[in-house]
């Protein structure tokens, strides 16, 4: 379960990505996928803009970690 959902919020715990699945860079879209690897949504990323901020860079070797995140339904 990736999450729960309450009144058009859905709340993320803390979210690991190991070193082996990603390269060096900067990232610019998370992807939301099923357990099968179907993706579900991708999700704009920006350092100071987009809908998830993220300042800094991945580097090979290292694990990335979101430590929580909430996502809001639209009207």
């Amino acid at each position: 379960t990736g999450g729960s959902s309450t009144n058009g919020v859905l709340t993320f715990g803390a979210v690991s990505q190991t070193n082996s699945a990603h390269v060096n860079g900067t990232p610019t879209f998370a992807r939301f996928s099923t357990s099968g690897g179907t993706a579900v949504a991708d999700i704009d990323i920006g350092a100071g803009a987009g809908n998830l901020q993220f300042t800094g860079t991945v580097v090979n070797g290292q694990n990335v970690t979101v430590t929580g995140l909430t996502l809001t339904a639209g009207n």
